[in-house]
């Protein structure tokens, strides 16, 4: 039989109803998989971190800081504690981290809206360095002159299950600093050739 034969038939047949034209093939999306992002929720957060030199039984702790508070730009390599009485507040900035200080919009977002130069005067990353849980987890932001409140601008949290959660940003209202939405509180204290960090709030991710 010839092909143009053959492609007559089939044409005949497909009018009659008496063959029908070949579906094209439908994806099919595994039923395990879920494209749903995972809800905010709203985490109490106590981050006390150091980057200074130790001695002793302790000199495996060792941090050190190049440049000071109040310079354009410096960064401090250092741990973060996790005490008893942080109840996991402290997750993941416990171990070995960074972090890094710049006088003008550098790694970060900047603050939704506009910033108030007069008031925020340095963006900070903070970041962890170590290996394993919580491993490429950053917090970015801004600080006020005398670091002493932290407005929040994003980052990401890498929760124990491996989640990626992005942070919300806060409001840099000061009266509403360590509440729900507002900045955070921020302690920065020199020592020993190096500084003692610390941030508590709320954070949403």
């Amino acid at each position: 039989m010839t092909r143009k034969l053959t492609l007559a038939i089939t044409a005949v047949l497909l009018a009659a109803g008496l063959l029908t034209a070949p579906q094209a093939a439908t994806a099919q999306v595994p039923s395990d998989r879920t494209t749903t992002a995972p809800t905010p929720t709203w985490h109490h957060k106590h981050f006390h971190m150091n980057a200074f030199r130790r001695q002793g039984g302790a000199s495996h702790l060792t941090g050190r800081c190049n440049g000071s508070w109040h310079d354009d730009h410096g960064q401090c390599w250092g741990y973060g504690e996790q005490l008893a009485d942080f109840h996991g507040k402290s997750y993941p900035f416990q171990n070995y981290l960074h972090w890094e200080w710049h006088r003008h919009t550098n790694k970060c977002p900047d603050v939704p809206g506009g910033r108030d130069q007069s008031v925020w005067r340095h963006e900070v990353l903070l970041e962890t360095a170590h290996q394993g849980t919580g491993q490429g987890s950053h917090l970015c932001g801004w600080v006020d002159h005398g670091w002493n409140t932290m407005l929040v601008t994003g980052g990401l949290i890498v929760d124990r299950h491996g989640i990626e959660r992005p942070v919300s940003p806060t409001s840099g209202d000061v009266t509403q600093r360590e509440r729900q939405g507002g900045p955070l509180y921020v302690f920065l204290k020199a020592q020993d050739q190096g500084y003692v960090l610390g941030l508590r709030g709320y954070l949403e991710y």
